[in-house]
């Protein structure tokens, strides 16, 4: 389910869906529209649109829809400062990784 999210950037929802399947879906998407001309005002002339896409998906992203959507933002700036026509998957989410780290503290 594409959706408008900001200025130029849109949200695709992909119910049941993993990180894995969403990159496949993003790299269509990608190839989409790199092949499709698109005219610039006045019709005359065509260029082509890239896109950058950053993924993140429940759980392995977040928990909590806001924080998987900042999670896809990070990943789509780190797509963009990689270069054009690219999807990343933002990394697994580290709480866990944390909590076991504090409780070590806590034991020391």
């Amino acid at each position: 389910m594409p959706c408008r999210y900001g200025g130029e950037e849109f949200v695709v929802i992909l119910p049941d869906s993993n990180s894995k399947e969403a990159s496949v879906v993003a790299d269509r998407i990608i190839q989409d529209i790199r092949s499709a001309p698109y005219p610039i005002t006045g019709g005359s002339r065509y260029d082509t649109l890239t896109v950058s896409v950053g993924i993140a998906s429940y759980p392995n992203q977040g928990t909590e829809p806001m924080e998987i959507i900042e999670q896809a933002d990070r990943a789509l700036y780190r797509a963009k400062s990689l270069g054009k026509n690219r999807a990343v998957t933002a990394r697994k989410k580290r709480a866990a990784a944390n909590n076991g780290r504090q409780r070590k503290l806590r034991g020391a």
